[in-house]
């Protein structure tokens, strides 16, 4: 981020050499430092202290692609630019609306895991942590993970309605040795909701791991992987399109509407 920020400055100084360097290379430090908060508040989150550490840090505040965010930003940038008398007006309007929205959103993200642990509760279970990921273009729903010692609960919850249709349970007992590998490891470790599924017919040498932040979504599951002991401690591993995933089995559903 540092270097990237001295790099824009010193492409900008030809670009707009009334501009002093030390001026640009705030701009641009600025500009890199918000794109890193705008990754923060997704769920893929970002790697604040690669290369140092590939641990990714996340909120799950919005979409990673939120259009409502990007409107009020690009509103207030398109405002700025068609009365420029007023753009200084205009670009702090935009900041504090999208930092309204971000903080709505954050409230109703941690709503919408209290109702979801009341429900678990109420289902016998006992919460250790939780996680809610967005929905596309609505900021109130929600897709609640809620984290047990040997289970993990699952559902969709609107902050302001209460949960959406079914509860599914899903056990997590580790996964067998025989599908260890450095990849299946590093998949483990990057998904924040990961489960695996015996695949249907395939016996017991081929899973399915799924990360169960990614369910709900128009195009089906994405970063779906299938693991396959070959034998003789070989282990294959393959993208399975998003296009021919579905929701995961779950061990058990229930329904305890809104």
């Amino acid at each position: 981020a540092v270097i990237l920020a001295f790099a824009l400055a010193a492409v900008w100084t030809r670009v707009a050499p009334a501009f002093p360097y030390p001026v640009l290379t705030r701009f641009a430090a600025l500009g890199v430092g918000s794109h890193l908060v705008l990754d923060l508040l997704t769920p893929r989150g970002t790697p604040l202290f690669w290369p140092l550490s590939p641990r990714q840090f996340a909120l799950s505040w919005a979409g990673d692609t939120d259009p409502w965010l990007w409107g009020i930003l690009a509103a207030g940038l398109a405002a700025a630019w068609a009365w420029p008398v007023r753009g200084i007006g205009m670009a702090r309007g935009a900041l504090a609306a999208a930092a309204a929205y971000v903080v709505f959103c954050g409230m109703a993200r941690a709503t919408a895991i209290s109702r979801f642990e009341d429900a678990v509760i109420r289902l016998g279970g006992r919460p250790v942590r939780s996680e809610a990921y967005p929905r596309y273009l609505d900021p109130a729903r929600w897709n609640v993970v809620t984290f047990g010692t040997e289970r993990c609960w699952q559902g969709f919850v609107n902050a302001f309605g209460g949960i959406e249709g079914r509860v599914r349970t899903y056990f997590t007992p580790p996964l067998p040795a025989r599908f260890d590998s450095a990849f299946t490891r590093a998949y483990l470790a990057w998904a924040r909701a990961p489960v695996a599924r015996q695949l249907a017919g395939a016996g017991l040498r081929e899973v399915a791991l799924y990360d169960l932040r990614f369910l709900g979504g128009p195009e089906g599951v994405p970063h779906v992987v299938r693991i396959v002991d070959e034998g003789g401690g070989h282990v294959r591993h393959e993208w399975v399109p998003s296009s021919m995933t579905r929701t995961p089995d779950a061990d058990q559903e229930y329904e305890l509407g809104k």
